[in-house]
């Protein structure tokens, strides 16, 4: 995917996946593709393990990879959704309080908007 971007012209500035991710994504967006069908796109494009959040002007979203090695957890309610990568962060959100926790199925993405 890094070599199939630097054809078409982009530059990294890093060999970190999360900095492909992210001009993956861009790229995706700078083409008129919603954020929620460049989440799905990612899912069968980007190529390892992966667990990804991404937030644009409108809203926030995140995609799994079939594998799901990397760890993602989230809580939701009705004006909130929180995700980490390990559920003690979320507790430290809410102290003192039981959270219903889930986790995302390998191979999903969703989103949220304002």
């Amino acid at each position: 995917m890094r070599r199939r971007l630097e054809a078409r012209g982009f530059e990294f500035r890093t060999d970190n996946d999360s900095e492909l991710i992210a001009v993956y994504i861009a790229d995706k967006l700078s083409q008129g593709v919603k954020l929620e069908d460049a989440l799905a796109e990612s899912v069968d494009d980007l190529d390892g393990t992966f667990s990804f959040l991404i937030s644009t002007k409108d809203g926030i979203g995140f995609a799994k990879d079939r594998l799901a090695a990397k760890p993602m957890v989230m809580y939701e309610d009705d004006g909130l959704v929180a995700i980490a990568s390990e559920e003690v962060s979320l507790n430290r959100l809410f102290p003192g309080r039981a959270l219903s926790t889930t986790e995302p199925a390998p191979g999903t993405f969703r989103t949220w908007s304002r």
